[in-house]
C-alpha cells in the first residue's frame, strides 16, 4: 500500500508543481 499512496502522491506534486517536481522528488526521497 505504501507504493501506491507514494505513487498517488508523486503525481499530485506533480500536478501541483510541475515545474518542481525534480525537487519534490529530491525532498519527498530525502524525508523517506
Amino acid at each position: 500500500m505504501i507504493s501506491v499512496i507514494f505513487f498517488l502522491f508523486t503525481l499530485g506534486l506533480s500536478g501541483t508543481s510541475a515545474r518542481r517536481t525534480g525537487y519534490s522528488s529530491g525532498a519527498t526521497r530525502s524525508s523517506l
